[in-house]
């Protein structure tokens, strides 16, 4: 196949990418023969401000003659090019005709979609867990609220009686401790009792 049948059918495939994908996706057809590579025919060229003819590549500069042309025929898929400030999805696919080549070049200028998933990820941004920040920092007021409550008893509290854990848990209420996260297991720990016991001595001084 000559190059000339070769460009009508990428001609086509090239307008059919461009119209369906819309215009922030330019597509071009450029001749790889020469290191030149001058753009045969472009759609949507305001992506990268380039029209037919053009030998500016998609990131603004002039083809030089030293530029390897082995290097310049081979599929680039998927790459990264930046002009003007913006992000370009980039990629070049050659096709070989009888008396040259040809590349297909897709550029998507994705720069909004970057834009927008770089706020989606600063509103899906947070500084830390609200229980465990809430819990950390309850704890030191916990701590104070049941020493100063406790300080009354001159012996471990683990060996409390009824009547003078009844007394202390009495005090913890009218302190507000058990309005504090986890108030019920710290006591429990903190009295060597079951949270049941806990519970249930709650109950019974708010039946007094």
């Amino acid at each position: 196949m000559k190059k000339d049948e070769l460009f009508s059918i990428l001609d086509t495939v090239a307008k059919g990418i461009a119209d369906t994908f819309g215009p922030d996706c330019e597509t071009l057809i450029h001749d790889l023969t020469t290191t030149e590579h001058p753009i045969l025919s472009i759609y949507n060229g305001h992506v990268s401000g380039r029209a037919a003819g053009s030998t500016t590549d998609i990131q603004g500069f002039t083809s030089r003659p030293s530029l390897d042309i082995n290097r310049l025929q081979r599929p680039h898929i998927n790459m990264l090019a930046e002009h003007d400030g913006r992000r370009i999805k980039s990629t070049t696919l050659p096709f070989f005709a009888e008396d040259g080549v040809l590349g297909l070049g897709i550029n998507y200028d994705c720069s909004v979609i970057h834009d927008a998933l770089r706020a989606l990820k600063n509103l899906d941004d947070v500084n830390g867990y609200l229980y465990e920040e809430i819990h950390r920092k309850q704890t030191p007021q916990i701590d104070l609220l049941f020493q100063e409550a406790a300080r009354i008893f001159d012996k471990p509290l683990g060996g409390l009686n009824r009547e003078e854990r009844l007394l202390l848990l009495s005090r913890l209420k009218r302190n507000h401790f058990f309005e504090q996260q986890r108030a019920v297991p710290y006591a429990a720990e903190q009295l060597g009792i079951s949270r049941y016991t806990v519970y249930k001595d709650l109950k019974e001084l708010e039946q007094v």
